[in-house]
């Protein structure tokens, strides 16, 4: 998918997250409360999802500017050089994929196994399998 395209679609992601996030505020102290599982999922997803398409996008721009992008007057190696650390504070990356893989798995496995269906509106394609 085109770079702008990701960044339209990670936009319009992270409004929807910052939304529900507000919404859901007064549930925040309450751990079993299901919205909760869902905002973690979603945000940890699109944590990794964006950090690493923001270094798919400094790289393009320092390829896009040739031997002038390994040049200390474009800055790239100093935009790379901060983003770099985004895959692995606030949780690494790889880890954040894996806790949101849980989440949608619980998701399926309540409705494959246990013929509940799932109270997140994102995974409700699970319900028809």
């Amino acid at each position: 998918m085109p770079l702008f395209a990701q960044n339209i679609v990670y936009y319009t992601a992270s409004m929807k997250a910052i939304f529900e996030w507000d919404v859901n505020q007064k549930n925040i102290s309450d751990p079993k409360h299901p919205m909760i599982e869902q905002l973690h999922a979603i945000s940890s997803v699109l944590k990794a999802k964006t950090s690493w398409y923001a270094s798919e996008c400094i790289h393009e721009c320092r390829e896009m500017l040739g031997g002038h992008g390994y040049s200390s007057y474009s800055k790239m190696g100093v935009l790379f050089n901060d983003n770099d650390v985004n895959h692995t504070w606030e949780g690494d990356n790889h880890v954040l994929i894996q806790q949101t893989s849980k989440y949608v798995l619980e998701q399926a496995q309540r409705v494959l196994q246990k013929g509940k269906q799932t109270n997140n509106p994102i995974l409700t394609f699970i319900n028809n399998v």
